[in-house]
């Protein structure tokens, strides 16, 4: 059963640049997600639960919306097949202007190192 996690120092680094009421949002959002995924048996069953799923080369990468402190949120986290879990490798706060967001600098960067990415994250 495939499940979402937050390693331990994304949770820091959350904690230091958005605060720990926003990791709580976010951990509330997440426990409802490993519930929808619960049932779930393969990857693609998981898909219709995220907002954006993309894939770079052989890695997919998901993004989970949210809300805390009145702004919108997303989480991106990365598939590590080995451990049938989804980690969350990072947020950031939602920009109205994608094109000049964060979120999208996020994603151009898994675009160009998406597996050295989550070579770094499986270790």
């Amino acid at each position: 059963m495939p499940k979402i996690v937050i390693p331990e120092d994304v949770q820091g680094k959350i904690i230091d640049e958005h605060g720990s009421d926003v990791l709580e949002r976010l951990n509330q959002e997440i426990d409802k997600k490993n519930d929808m995924l619960e049932w779930k048996s393969s990857l693609k069953e998981c898909f219709p639960r995220f907002r954006v799923v993309t894939q770079y080369a052989d890695e997919y990468f998901v993004e989970i919306g949210f809300q805390a402190k009145n702004r919108d949120y997303r989480a991106i986290g990365g598939w590590v097949e080995n451990k049938q879990q989804f980690l969350v490798l990072t947020i950031c706060a939602k920009n109205d202007h994608y094109q000049t967001s964060k979120q999208s600098e996020i994603f151009n960067l898994i675009g160009r190192h998406g597996r050295k990415i989550m070579d770094s994250a499986r270790e």
